[in-house]
């Protein structure tokens, strides 16, 4: 789940939610150095885009749409193996939007947010390895 909070446009305040899930696959691990890591994953993540008008100085009669989400998605692991079953990672994925969609205010219209065509993120995690 990501909210954005209040979000000042040109004509008023909106909102937007995303609430979804990702499922992906990591079939090869590289290893370097002895404790020292690469995996490459790919997946496909789903859920739902949430946009609303919030009543103010622009938006006399809000209005809201939830619009469905699919993306594919590129991960680049960078992992490090501290003991024999904690390892910390370092990880930047690449999100590929499957569907476009904009919202936008009317009268007059006006785009609020348009679904860019790609999508990074970075993320650090400490992970506990079960063999």
């Amino acid at each position: 789940h990501a909210d954005s909070g209040k979000v000042n446009v040109e004509l008023g305040r909106t909102r937007f939610r995303f609430w979804g899930g990702r499922v992906e696959g990591c079939p090869l691990r590289w290893r370097f150095e002895e404790h020292f890591g690469f995996v490459p994953c790919a997946g496909i993540e789903a859920g739902a885009l949430h946009g609303e008008g919030l009543p103010g100085r622009g938006i006399v009669f809000p209005d809201q749409a939830t619009e469905p989400w699919l993306a594919a998605v590129a991960v680049a692991r960078l992992q490090a193996d501290v003991e024999e079953f904690l390892l910390l990672e370092l990880a930047g994925d690449l999100r590929v939007p499957l569907l476009q969609h904009e919202f936008y205010l009317e009268n007059p219209d006006r785009s609020a947010h348009e679904v860019p065509p790609l999508a990074f993120g970075v993320s650090l995690g400490v992970g506990f390895r079960f063999e």
